[in-house]
């Protein structure tokens, strides 16, 4: 899998931003991609602001042409990717990613 991390749940656009020529929907069109899962924190079931920048970030990906899902998780096993990685990584830790199809 690859991967595109943005410094913060407010910098979306940021995906418009060229680099050595192309975005980050060119690059993703480039390589074939067709789907992106979206994996902002786990805080956004009761952060609002982070569940707006979500629904910001998945709209301009539809508008992209891309098929958007959202991750999510139990918070208890961290808030971020980073900690649901280093959870994967220890033995005997069920982690459970569920992907869904985006509502809005």
């Amino acid at each position: 899998f690859r991967s595109i991390s943005l410094p913060g749940t407010g910098t979306y656009k940021k995906m418009y931003t060229e680099y050595g020529g192309q975005n980050a929907f060119t690059l993703l069109r480039d390589i074939g991609c067709a789907t992106v899962v979206v994996a902002y924190d786990a805080d956004k079931a009761f952060n609002v602001q982070v569940r707006r920048y979500e629904q910001k970030l998945v709209s301009l990906l539809r508008n992209e042409g891309f098929s958007v899902f959202t991750a999510e998780w139990n918070i208890g096993f961290g808030k971020g990717l980073d900690k649901i990685q280093k959870a994967i990584s220890m033995p005997n830790v069920p982690v459970r990613l569920e992907y869904s199809q985006v509502p809005f």
